[in-house]
């Protein structure tokens, strides 16, 4: 499952770059033998389509224009096909009601996110034990995320590279929402196996929008300054999270 969504999102920055047909193809082939594979694949399906038509408008609007009338017809059938088929499948397992209820709240699933995200649920899983594992990486590496999030969208910019990764970088971040939106929603969801799905997001989306804050600073002082100060900040918490994990070891 997770070959096949780095796969899509290399296919997918790949043709934000070099737009070819054939990728989009690898795209559509990718989603359906990951879905095949595991069914919760449809949660990134519909992350993806949602965060395409939102951050790349222009991207969807020029792919239509370049294809025949009967592969856009084509496309029409599949997609109503393929929809109609997820919410036949979807609905009875929003109303399913078990013998035990599920009762876990927002709360508790937000902590089983971080938990796997710092691979804690990973390591207690496999050693038994994940009390070694620093856990509050993840939260601080979302907080970061929305943070940066904000910035770039209230630092316009002329710079097509800081344009184009400040895009990269939200795409990456509501993706990840709207996955973890889906799982809190779904009854019988959660566990390690499904936030998983998650990993790659916020680190895309943290690699994205700084170097699109890092582009956006023009003049090689104010890129060294800003390299200067990430790089403290960096350091700072590599520092504070050192200690913290020495003190819990002790």
């Amino acid at each position: 499952m997770h070959f096949f969504q780095a796969l899509i999102l290399a296919l997918w920055f790949s043709y934000r770059k070099k737009p070819q047909l054939w990728k989009v193809f690898m795209i559509v082939w990718c989603f359906g033998v990951g879905f095949f594979d595991k069914f919760n694949f449809v949660w990134f399906l519909l992350a993806f389509i949602v965060g395409i038509v939102l951050c790349y408008p222009e991207s969807l609007l020029s792919l239509w224009s370049s294809l025949p009338r009967f592969t856009r017809w084509l496309a029409i059938i599949v997609i109503l096909v393929g929809v109609g088929a997820i919410v036949h499948t979807i609905l009875p397992l929003l109303h399913f009601k078990p013998a035990k209820p599920h009762t876990a709240g927002l709360e508790v699933k937000w902590s089983q996110l971080l938990s796997t995200l710092t691979d804690r649920a990973v390591a207690a899983f496999i050693f038994g034990n994940g009390s070694g594992i620093i856990p509050h990486v993840p939260l601080w590496l979302i907080v970061t995320d929305g943070c940066l999030g904000l910035v770039c969208l209230f630092s316009p910019t002329s710079d097509s590279g800081a344009r184009e990764n400040r895009k990269n970088g939200l795409f990456c971040l509501l993706v990840g929402f709207l996955i973890f939106t889906q799982i809190a929603i779904t009854p019988q969801a959660g566990g390690p196996h499904h936030y998983s799905m998650i990993f790659p997001f916020p680190l895309l989306a943290f690699a994205f929008l700084a170097k699109s804050l890092y582009s956006h600073a023009t003049t090689k002082t104010l890129q060294r300054v800003a390299a200067a100060v990430l790089g403290s900040a960096a350091m700072c918490i590599f520092l504070v999270l050192t200690s913290m994990a020495s003190r819990r070891t002790v």
